[in-house]
Formats: C-alpha cells, sequence, structure tokens
C-alpha cells in the first residue's frame, strides 16, 4: 500500500514530537514519550529534528548539475514522495531544470534487509550510511528495488539527490523494512536532521 501526504498532513506530522529511545550502544540517555528530541552522541550533543533538509536549486540548463553553493530555497521536508507535474515545485523554483538535495538521518529500528522502491522523473542519487546505493542519469518511470543491509539499529546518514529537466516531474522514494512484505512511504517519524 502507497501513501500520500497531503500538506496539512505533513505540517502535523512535522509538528509531532519526536519519541526517543537509547540508540544500541551508543550510552544516549532516552525517554519514550513527551517533546525530546532524539540525540546522537558527540562533543556538541547535537540535536536531531523531525524531517529532511530540503535544498531546493534552479539549475543551469547547459550542465544539468546540482550545484554545491547556497540553496535557492531551504526547507525540511518530512519525506521524499512528490509529483510536481508540469508545475513548480514551489514560488522560486523554475517548474523544468531544477534539483533537490535531501539530506538527513534514516532511522533503522532493527537490524535486516532493508529494500527501497525508487521511482523518479529525472535523474537520481540515493546513498545511505555515506554508501552510493543508488544512482541513474535517467528517468526511472518503473519502480526500482534496491536492498540495503542493516547490521545495527540507529540513525543512518542519509542523502538523495535529483534533477528534473523538461516535462512532468516526480520524485519518490518508498521502502519495506525488515520483516515486512508492505512497500510504503517512508514514515516522517524515521526521518531527521540535525538542528543548528
Amino acid at each position: 500500500m502507497t501513501r500520500t501526504l497531503t500538506r496539512a498532513a505533513l505540517a502535523v506530522l512535522l509538528a509531532l514530537p519526536v519519541p526517543t529511545q537509547r540508540l544500541a550502544g551508543l550510552g544516549v540517555a532516552s525517554r519514550s514519550e513527551g517533546r525530546a528530541p532524539a540525540v546522537l552522541p558527540g562533543p556538541s550533543e547535537p540535536v536531531l529534528r523531525r524531517g529532511l533538509i530540503a535544498d531546493y536549486y534552479n539549475l543551469d540548463r547547459s550542465t544539468l548539475q546540482l550545484p554545491t553553493g547556497e540553496a535557492t530555497v531551504r526547507r525540511i521536508d518530512g519525506g521524499i514522495w512528490f509529483s510536481w507535474g508540469r508545475g513548480a515545485p514551489m514560488p522560486r523554483i523554475a517548474p523544468d531544470f531544477f534539483g533537490v538535495r535531501w539530506q538527513g538521518y534514516l532511522k533503522a529500528e532493527t537490524p535486516g534487509r532493508y529494500v527501497f522502491t525508487v521511482r523518479h522523473g529525472g535523474a537520481a542519487r540515493f546513498a545511505l550510511g555515506g554508501q552510493l546505493i543508488y544512482e541513474n542519469l535517467r528517468s526511472a518511470r518503473r519502480p526500482v528495488t534496491i536492498e540495503y543491509v542493516v547490521s545495527k539499529p540507529g540513525w543512518i546518514p542519509l542523502v538523495f539527490e535529483t534533477l528534473q529537466g523538461f516535462g512532468t516531474a516526480d520524485v519518490h522514494l518508498a521502502w519495506s523494512p525488515p520483516n515486512t512484505s508492505t512497500v510504503e512511504a517512508i514514515p516522517a517519524f524515521v526521518l531527521a536532521h540535525r538542528e543548528g
């Protein structure tokens, strides 16, 4: 079953508290409910907040490469599940020749084989744990599956990039966690970004 989130539902999900738990082997204090954010260990104890950092860029039509500089628009997205059609994804971004880079963390709650399903209208690149697990410089209108094995539960760095050219623009990232056969949009509560 596939779920599509409306803007109103996404706003509600982003406003919900992020439950925390002990991250295996990291010695991080935990609470099972409340508004306390999840934390990762480190000198400054960075705080994780729900959603992925989404940098939207207008692209140079001559190179069609995702820039490394400051984004045209930066916001927090609750997931990667968009059907923009022939329209612009938001004000200040052109309807054609734009790119998006999502960055943050994916929470793998159990070890095992995770199956990701990707469908996109333009080029796409997907990295987990610093490892490039998918790259396609052409559109993938039919779903493509990628397997990723998690040996230790916890927060895994995630980067997903897409370049959308002329015409219909869309990008969808779904998953099937271990011991499930259901493919669904990745829930917002397992996606986070560092605050600050």
